[in-house]
This record gives structure tokens, C-alpha cells and sequence, in this order.
């Protein structure tokens, strides 16, 4: 991944697309709630599920990525592969 295409994906992950999807949903609602309710579900959501799916697809698409990390044993690369493709599914 690229570093331009890094700080765009935790960008939108962070902020925009938690923000656009509250606001959605409470422009959407019919029985309106208060807006700590939307940003907080939204705000786990998105930085959290949508980066663990996104960083195990990775993983799964990329597995060089992990082997050419500093721990250089073979147990260590199969321990860290792993879990990504746990993340993924």
C-alpha cells in the first residue's frame, strides 16, 4: 500500500466515513436519539471492525508483508499469518 493511499484509508477510517454514516442515520431515523448514540456505534465500527477486516485482507492478499518483518524465525512469520487470515474471514 502506498504511503499517499495509507493516510487516505485511516483518514476516511477515522473521520469521514464515522461522521457521514452517523449523520445518516440520525438524518434517517424516525425516532431521533442523541447524536453521542449514532457517533459512538459509528466510531467502533469503522476504525475498529472495518480496519481489523481491511488489515486481515491484507494479510491475506500480502503475506511477504509479514515475512519481511524483523522477526526472521519461521515459527514467528506462521504465528503472525495466522491471525490475519482469522481477521478476513
Amino acid at each position: 500500500m502506498a504511503p499517499n493511499s495509507y493516510v487516505v484509508t485511516v483518514t476516511s477510517l477515522l473521520l469521514v466515513l464515522p461522521l457521514v454514516s452517523s449523520a445518516l442515520e440520525h438524518a434517517l431515523a424516525e425516532k431521533k436519539k442523541k447524536p453521542s448514540h449514532y457517533l459512538s456505534k459509528w466510531f467502533v465500527f469503522w476504525p475498529v471492525g472495518m480496519r481489523l477486516g481491511l488489515a486481515g485482507i491484507q494479510q491475506v492478499r500480502k503475506p511477504e508483508f509479514v515475512r519481511r518483518s524483523p522477526l526472521k524465525s519461521a515459527h514467528a512469520v506462521q504465528r503472525l499469518t495466522r491471525p490475519g487470515g482469522a481477521d478476513a474471514c
